[in-house]
């Protein structure tokens, strides 16, 4: 037997082991696994960040909503009270009609007088009659004024003499009358 011994150094040949092919389709696997995983969590995150800011806008708009409630609450008010003011208002405005007329009769009254001798010695306003008292030198005089007021037909409905009586004082003569007049 021969042995041989080869004292030349041999090179090692690089020897390159065939990888399954399972391994590769795990690889691949797990790199889409991971993959997915990254993209659901920046969906995730980017998700919850816009949750958070929904939030923040839904508080935001329910205090505004608030303030506008209670705007609306103040308009309401607001309207309620322009509403009290209105009636008030055509109050006033119905109370000085009718306070006009009652004055224009008693200018009227005292506007008839004329160049008559005529002298009120009680004067009574009620609603729509007025009671005259009054004294005059004669029964012309009289009979004058309420002629005069009964000329103006749109603002006297009726004049009624209710009495007149005829009085001296000392050296003089006068008569007291009495009448009813109707506006």
């Amino acid at each position: 037997m021969i042995i041989k011994f080869n004292l030349i150094a041999k090179t090692e040949e690089e020897v390159f082991e065939k990888v399954p092919e399972k391994f590769i389709f795990f690889k691949i696997y797990a790199l889409l696994l991971c993959i997915t995983i990254l993209i659901i969590v920046i969906v995730g995150m980017r998700l919850s960040i816009k949750v958070n800011t929904l939030i923040k806008e839904k508080k935001a708009k329910q205090a505004q909503l608030q303030k506008y409630k209670l705007i609306a609450k103040n308009v309401e008010l607001l309207k309620k009270q322009n509403e009290e003011i209105k009636k008030r208002i055509s109050t006033i405005l119905a109370l000085k009609k009718k306070q006009d007329v009652p004055l224009k009769v008693i200018s009227y009254l005292i506007e008839a007088i004329r160049n008559n001798k005529i002298l009120f010695t009680h004067l009574k306003l009620t609603s729509s009659t007025i009671q005259i008292k009054g004294i005059a030198l004669d029964l012309e005089d009289v009979a004058n004024y309420l002629k005069n007021l009964e000329i103006n037909k749109k603002l006297i409905k009726d004049v009624n003499l209710v009495n007149t009586v005829r009085k001296t004082h000392e050296k003089f003569a006068y008569i007291e009358f009495s009448t009813n007049v109707k506006y």
